[in-house]
């Protein structure tokens, strides 16, 4: 993490800007001279972002959709994914993805049967609801960025649009079990591709609703934003972070808020713990149960894992020097215990926030 923390400041500030209004959405504790740099950081990017500004992303996302549904002749409804709806975004600009759904009709999962059998083609339906759609988005925002080479998404952004999204073209998958399911377009491929996107977003809200202090959104959003800020690219999907530290044991998220730096040592100790444990890895799987977050390419995201632990570690032995350093302007006693060069534990740092 050779990135200064003043620069890593600058750059948490940025994602939390408003360039059209010339204003940064952050706490007050963030402008506190007093507060250590690394301090400020830590909390700052565990922070939500203010729904002030979750809720202009939902009314941009409108505006997009009003667009299609004017634009097709296919009956459609909109949902959403992504980590927008499950507050663990960290840009007040926020990208996300407008799953399109086509409701003519569903797919069933055998053995069921419809009693009134659906006798179109639903790839070829979704084809050209996708071309549709793209024609409808370039000529409605001319001045935006329609990016229609993804596989699975067409991509808008620009113009006078103030966010960016992933529209994702798919019609409802009905269950044996009556999950909530889609199938989603893959332009690729030619072909349709199950997706249980609301199971996983459920999963991960029951998950972050039930331990302590909101401390699972807090620690992805402090993850994430060491991803964002660490010099070397780390290549771990926020989908794989949410995943990883969904598999912490709610115990470990126990923290009182005042206490955060024991948040991030329980979080090393966890990435550790994935890094370390072969056979523990292994059995880890989607909140939503769906898939082996180290199936494939298991080395190659190992080494992502360990460059995010690199970020974090050197942000809790930063910590610990400044709370060390700034003790008198604390109001509580801190304590550092070391093993090796790893910090085994902080407690009890009152950061004023």
């Amino acid at each position: 993490m050779s990135k200064s923390t003043f620069k890593k400041l600058e750059d948490l500030k940025a994602r939390k800007s408003d360039l059209l209004l010339n204003e940064a959405v952050l706490s007050k504790s963030f402008s506190k001279a007093e507060l250590p740099e690394n301090v400020r950081y830590v909390f700052e990017s565990m922070r939500k972002i203010d729904t002030e500004y979750t809720l202009k992303t939902y009314d941009e996302a409108k505006r997009v959709e009003n667009q299609i549904r004017n634009g097709v002749e296919a009956s459609v409804s909109f949902e959403y994914q992504g980590s927008v709806p499950l507050d663990i975004h960290i840009r007040i600009h926020s990208d996300l993805d407008i799953l399109t759904i086509n409701e003519d009709f569903v797919s069933l999962e055998p053995p069921q049967k419809a009693s009134n059998p659906y006798t179109g083609d639903p790839v070829a339906e979704l084809r050209n609801l996708r071309k549709s759609i793209n024609s409808k988005l370039s000529s409605s925002f001319p001045n935006a960025n329609v990016d229609n080479s993804k596989a699975k998404a067409i991509a808008i952004s620009g113009g006078s649009l103030q966010r960016k999204f992933d529209i994702i073209i798919c019609n409802w998958y009905k269950t044996v079990s009556d999950e909530k399911a889609i199938k989603i377009y893959d332009k690729e491929n030619d072909l349709r591709v199950e997706d249980y996107t609301f199971t996983h977003m459920a999963v991960v809200n029951q998950k972050a609703n039930q331990v302590f202090n909101d401390n699972y959104r807090r620690i992805i959003r402090l993850l994430k934003n060491l991803k964002a800020d660490a010099d070397e690219k780390i290549n771990l999907s926020s989908f794989l972070i949410t995943s990883i530290m969904f598999h912490m044991s709610d115990l470990d998220f126990y923290v009182e808020y005042r206490n955060s730096t024991k948040l991030l040592v329980n979080a090393s100790k966890h990435l550790a713990k994935v890094i370390e444990n072969r056979p523990y890895r292994m059995t880890l799987d989607s909140p939503n149960g769906r898939e082996k977050l180290f199936f494939d390419d298991e080395q190659g995201k190992i080494q992502e894992v360990k460059k995010l632990k690199k970020e974090l570690d050197e942000t809790i032995e930063l910590l610990a020097i400044e709370i060390k350093q700034n003790s008198g302007n604390l109001n509580e006693s801190y304590r550092m215990f070391s093993v090796g060069n790893s910090f085994e534990t902080l407690e009890k740092a009152d950061f004023n926030y």
